[in-house]
């Protein structure tokens, strides 16, 4: 009798012809953007929480400005000492969950758009497709994004809650009830404007410059791709976009914390009178300069390069594991039918 694995190399030949069984399906892809996005997140929340820090404490030119943190490193040093280790995850569980959705919808409408945009690939060439295809879904991930930004937003305050007893929101829940009583509807969504602003910018750079890097190095170096090569161009990518939407960010965390307990926060943050972006720019602009906006620049680059090349590797990493459940079950549908037919 015919080994098991005999049988499946007997088989073979049947599945000429067929679909490749290692190509993920779309709830396939969307998982694998989720789990991306989740492991991304968590990797970077600790630069994320010092850089959320820096953004909303006053610029030092502002007479009587009280500044906790001079810089990165004081800001490490300090929370660390003052707070503890885990306080460089605070507000991850609700970032979590924003990631996670943002990943998801990022790379099935990737996926989807690039398929439907293969036809035409003579036309636009296979740079414009991807190109396309990138900011198309940032657009798309970004209409998602509206619905769980209230996940950012408590972020936010999160990362800047005091530690212990006097702790603003103890829990999501309690943060939810809070937010809710005190300001209704309308208070999960302080800062959308700036929001939007910033992220469908960020993914044309991201995608455009990526492409731009790719085709400079393919053209300059020898005619080889490795498998880590993207990684670095994504992450080279993300940075250059974080500095041309970086401003955006800032008057965003502003706007996100207006109608906060600000009294019960860990610093004291540059408080502004209206929930306006434009009215709260404009004030940080008069009252600080035009370095406020770039408050938290060293962090905020460091932690994009690092979140797209983890991004990209936990993609590919989720994509390989899902390719290899397919084939393995492609494999068993085969040694069934053919079970069957003896």
């Amino acid at each position: 009798m015919a080994t098991r694995s005999t049988e499946r190399n007997g088989s073979e030949s049947s599945r000429e012809g067929r679909p490749d069984p290692r190509k993920l399906s779309s709830t396939q892809t969307a998982l694998c953007g989720a789990t991306a996005g989740g492991i991304s997140r968590m990797a970077i929340s600790p630069i994320d929480v010092v850089k959320i820090r820096l953004q909303l404490q006053q610029h030092h030119s502002v007479a009587g400005a009280q500044v906790k943190y001079a810089n990165f490193l004081d800001a490490c040093r300090k929370i660390v000492r003052e707070e503890g280790v885990t306080a460089f995850w605070k507000g991850n569980i609700p970032a979590e969950l924003l990631y996670l959705v943002y990943g998801g919808v990022q790379f099935w409408s990737y996926a989807q758009i690039n398929t439907l945009l293969r036809e035409r690939q003579d036309m636009i060439g296979p740079t414009g497709q991807k190109y396309i295809a990138g900011a198309a879904a940032g657009t798309i991930a970004t209409v998602a994004t509206v619905a769980s930004y209230p996940f950012d937003l408590m972020r936010t305050r999160f990362a800047i809650q005091a530690s212990g007893q006097a702790k603003v929101y103890p829990s999501v829940l309690r943060a939810i009830s809070s937010i809710y009583r005190a300001d209704g509807l309308r208070g999960f969504y302080s800062g959308l404007g700036p929001s939007i602003t910033q992220i469908v910018p960020y993914m044309g750079l991201t995608f455009g410059a990526y492409e731009s890097l790719k085709i400079l190095y393919l053209t300059h170096l020898p005619p080889t791709f490795y498998a880590w090569e993207p990684v670095l161009c994504g992450a080279l990518a993300g940075t250059l976009a974080k500095l041309g939407v970086y401003p955006f960010d800032t008057v965003r965390k502003r706007v996100q914390v207006v109608c906060g307990p600000t009294h019960a926060y860990v610093l004291a943050v540059a408080q502004a009178r209206t929930t306006s972006a434009v009215h709260v720019a404009l004030d940080m602009a008069r009252r600080e300069g035009v370095r406020a906006f770039y408050r938290g620049l060293v962090p905020g680059l460091v932690k994009a390069g690092p979140s797209s090349a983890v991004t990209f590797w936990a993609y590919e990493w989720a994509s390989a594991v899902c390719a290899r459940w397919n084939e393995y079950w492609a494999e068993e549908e085969e040694w069934w039918r053919w079970q069957q037919r003896v």
